[in-house]
């Protein structure tokens, strides 16, 4: 499994905060607003990525995920992980994957999470 070392604006706010996410409610707007702030950072710094929603498998390139809604991209992923992510939802949708194993394997990819409310 690849280790994310960097530590998000999300991750801080949770901890400066003190709350469990498991305790978050639709009424924490901030966790979407600190979401999105991620994901802006991401894209001012890289140009080599895309986004991707899960089983509708829509992908999002660089700028357009910018302004992003809420629940509308799931994970951030690096460019060059784009084939192995395409391969991963052909065999998904062959049925020669999980589902569990790809959002597992899909998730490993992943340059950041998105964590929505």
């Amino acid at each position: 499994m690849k280790r994310k070392t960097k530590i998000w604006n999300i991750e801080r706010e949770i901890m400066e905060r003190r709350v469990n996410p498991f305790e978050l409610t639709e009424f924490d707007q901030w966790v979407n607003e600190t979401t999105r702030k991620d994901i802006k950072q991401i894209v001012r710094e890289r140009k080599d990525i895309f986004g991707l929603k899960f089983w509708d498998w829509k992908i999002l390139e660089g700028e357009e995920l910018e302004n992003v809604g809420n629940f509308s991209v799931d994970v951030i992923l690096d460019k060059k992980d784009k084939m192995k992510v395409l391969e991963l939802i052909e065999k998904y949708e062959k049925g020669d994957i999980s589902p569990r194993k790809t959002v597992y394997r899909i998730f490993d990819l992943a340059i950041y999470d998105c964590f929505w409310v």
